[in-house]
């Protein structure tokens, strides 16, 4: 017990190694704070150390439970021979406790007073960047059309953030975004590379573009092509025999099997821009922004001055269009009361 104890924690630092891995689990831990998805799936140091045979056995009796156990076998098998061999491993087994899913997370009760910004110094030559924003779960209507938003950010090398900072302007090695949904709740994810003394043109240049961000602006060959990436992903996924396995488990788990499938693909062909600008409006906010950045430790890096280039480049300017419709509201009011 004590080996395999000292195996996982070697596992949780070679994550922590790794500036990507490491960006990710505080991202989520930030984002996410005050709820499950906070936790590092692999634990910390003192839970693991603290752990005793009986805590996971009385794990396994609570949540191992056979009405929430599905196999799925892919290959060339004997289907009656998988049945009796599934029948005399696990046929004995019994419900013995009811099990209540855990309930959809509120993400309007997430925290929402941001943007929230931290710097983690370390002996990185690069600065590892990355940015989130919270999304409703897989379950939740509007997690295709978040799909298709991201891969328009910067789902591959076509999309316009890699054009704009990797190719054009040449401020990055590498920039991504990905609509990440779990459960109950995901997050839109957007990381950066990129050497230190670039981050001072970059961070306030990103802000503009997320705050000017327009779904009119897709062209149909940007949507089309969005479309059929997002198709060919979830059927590539399925070429080797341990992808096919997964993604039938997937469906048939939690979207009704097959029907679940043909679903997402019908909800991928119609997704049209006034739903991806109704997102864009409800979700991608200065308020709800999460940021970290791991740093080269030479103190140059502030969160200070990278929340206030938010607040300048695009909460600011949030604000003023408010202001500015709010002004243009009471005066039609008032030119309707004087007619």
């Amino acid at each position: 017990m004590s080996q395999k104890k000292k195996v996982i924690i070697s596992e949780l630092e070679r994550g922590e190694d790794s500036p990507f891995g490491l960006l990710f689990k505080k991202l989520q831990q930030q984002t996410m704070k005050g709820t499950t998805y906070a936790w590092p799936i692999i634990g910390y140091r003192d839970t693991i150390n603290s752990f005793t045979r009986e805590d996971i056995t009385n794990y396994i009796k609570k949540h191992y439970q056979p009405q929430q156990m599905l196999l799925v076998v892919c290959g060339d098998i004997d289907e009656k021979a998988v049945l009796a061999e599934a029948e005399k491993l696990y046929g004995s087994l019994e419900n013995t406790a009811n099990v209540t899913p855990p309930s959809v997370v509120n993400i309007d009760k997430l925290d929402m007073t941001g943007p929230n910004i931290q710097v983690v110094e370390g002996k990185w030559n690069k600065v590892y960047l990355g940015i989130s924003f919270p999304i409703p779960g897989f379950d939740d209507v509007n997690t295709t059309g978040l799909d298709m938003l991201a891969q328009l950010m910067g789902g591959d090398k076509t999309s316009p953030f890699y054009r704009k900072y990797q190719y054009e302007k040449q401020l990055v090695d590498a920039i991504s975004v990905s609509a990440y949904s779990f459960e109950r709740a995901g997050l839109i994810y957007i990381t950066a590379v990129l050497d230190a003394d670039k981050l001072d043109e970059f961070w306030p240049e990103l802000m503009k573009d997320l705050r000017n961000l327009k779904a009119s602006e897709f062209k149909d060959e940007d949507m089309a092509r969005v479309r059929l990436n997002l198709e060919d992903s979830l059927f590539r996924s399925k070429e080797t025999l341990s992808g096919l396995t997964s993604k039938i488990g997937m469906f048939e788990f939690f979207f009704g099997g097959e029907q679940g499938e043909q679903n997402y693909l019908d909800e991928v062909d119609n997704v049209n821009r006034e739903q991806l600008q109704n997102l864009i409006d409800t979700y991608l906010k200065p308020e709800h922004l999460q940021a970290t950045v791991l740093a080269p430790q030479d103190g140059e890096v502030s969160g200070t001055t990278l929340t206030a280039q938010v607040v300048k480049n695009w909460e600011s300017k949030r604000c003023c269009k408010k202001t500015a419709d709010c002004k243009r509201h009471h005066r039609r009011k008032g030119s309707y009361r004087s007619r």
